[in-house]
């Protein structure tokens, strides 16, 4: 068993790596790699690598896996990556389609080697709506890893049916510190603070109906529309609507109106 863990890892011409597979009762099945990535059966992976099989889907599970502390192996991830056709995966289930990121699960596991050696791989920055920056900045909070995604192309003016990313951060921001960081982080970034429709600012018109002020103040330095007007039920209302008779926040719009 030794010498073929030592031939294996000289790396197996791609035949004499499925006959060995045969040998040690491995199928040469998506299953049996898949289960092999699980398993933790070094052995068995090293051969699908060398048999040229290709790896993608059994890479969201393995940087899982060897990203922790207990079973740590970049080495192992990085060949596997390197035998993968694609690092973005559609399965079927019952809810229809959906696909898993191999970029995704690096920004969950915050593996900064593994998140650069994905980027450099080729791996899509802004995969499935650009769930890569929304792990990192919703989930994570790391700016650290936000900050290699925004330099490799992420777009942090995204939107899914929960709203903006601008949306989303602002209102954690109303009662997280750290949220409020990446907040500011973003306007600094350049994120569009006029995020809704016909250049309205959804993330102004939170802030005022919430009544923070810092806050209403940060987006309206950054430029939100202070005239922004909705309808709604056939009824029109503004900022000033929503601001419910606050006089601080008035106040706030009353300077930047005279701006704008």
């Amino acid at each position: 068993m030794l010498l073929l863990i030592t031939s294996c890892k000289k790396s197996l011409p791609t035949e004499k790596a499925r006959q060995r597979l045969n040998k040690i009762g491995i199928e040469y099945t998506q299953e049996a790699f898949n289960n092999a990535v699980i398993n933790k059966d070094k052995l068995a992976i090293e051969l699908f690598i060398d048999s040229k099989y290709d790896a993608s889907y059994v890479l969201k599970d393995a940087i899982a896996i060897y990203t922790t502390e207990d079973n740590k192996d970049i080495n192992l991830i990085k060949k596997l990556i390197q035998n993968s056709s694609t690092f973005n995966v559609k399965y079927e289930d019952s809810l229809g389609y959906r696909y898993e990121s191999a970029l995704e699960e690096a920004v969950y596991q915050e593996n900064l080697e593994i998140i650069v050696f994905l980027l450099k791989n080729g791996a899509d920055v802004n995969s499935n709506n650009g769930e890569p920056i929304k792990k990192a900045l919703i989930r994570k909070k790391n700016l650290e890893i936000a900050n290699i995604l925004i330099k490799n192309g992420a777009n942090i003016n995204i939107k899914d049916e929960d709203g903006s990313l601008l949306s989303q951060i602002s209102a954690m921001a109303l009662i997280d510190k750290k949220s409020l960081e990446i907040l500011k982080y973003l306007l600094d970034k350049g994120i569009n603070v006029n995020d809704g429709e016909n250049g309205k600012s959804e993330a102004l018109l939170l802030a005022v109906t919430l009544q923070d002020s810092e806050l209403v103040e940060l987006l309206l330095k950054k430029g939100a529309n202070v005239n922004s007007i909705w309808i709604e039920y056939g009824e029109r209302y503004t900022l000033y609507d929503a601001a419910q008779n606050n006089s601080k926040i008035i106040s706030i719009l009353n300077k930047y109106n005279k701006k704008q």
